[in-house]
């Protein structure tokens, strides 16, 4: 409704306005957006290690925890910088647990979490 308000200003100011128009036109549909955006963004999840520190010895175990508190199916990530290293399906308001054995120099890295949400309609969350 708000974009055909927009279009139709839009039309009845297009004589007068001349090469302006476009501009204020393409400017204002994109704050519409952005706005409509900001309404449906899912809350950050919570990414915790244990040890606390996120930090293991060579051979040792991390354990990666994702927590979502949304009740509804999800499919959480874990990233590695910008490579999925993990990926789990949660039915309802339980935190993904991913485990590392046997940690070497090749798991070193900065870990986020992010998640789809997938009903009603698939939404992804921001990065934890």
């Amino acid at each position: 409704v708000a974009t055909e308000l927009i279009l139709s200003m839009a039309s009845q100011f297009a004589s007068s306005m001349g090469e302006i128009l476009p501009a204020i036109f393409l400017l204002s549909l994109g704050l519409l957006l952005n706005f409509g955006r900001a309404q449906d963004r899912l809350p950050k999840p919570t990414i915790s290690f244990e040890p606390v520190t996120g930090i293991a010895l060579e051979g040792g175990i991390i354990i990666i925890k994702c927590a979502v508190n949304i009740n509804d199916p999800k499919l959480i990530y874990i990233f590695r910088g910008q490579e999925m290293v993990f990926n789990s399906t949660q039915d309802s308001n339980e935190t993904a647990v991913f485990t590392i054995g046997n940690v070497t120099s090749t798991n070193r890295g900065i870990y986020r979490c992010i998640y789809d949400l997938l009903v009603p309609i698939q939404r992804r969350s921001g990065l934890s």
